[in-house]
């Protein structure tokens, strides 16, 4: 293993953590659309 400095230990870090945050939204905007859906189809039916 090569030594990696701390500095671009953390940048990954930050990275992943990023990518998982804006995958986190995005799947919580996609839970809210389907929810949003669901009840205008409730709705719709009733």
């Amino acid at each position: 293993m090569l030594p990696v400095p701390d500095a671009a230990v953390i940048q990954a870090g930050f990275g992943v953590a990023e990518v998982s945050e804006s995958a986190n939204k995005a799947w919580q905007r996609f839970r809210g659309m389907q929810f949003c859906r669901n009840v205008i189809g409730l709705r719709h039916n009733a």
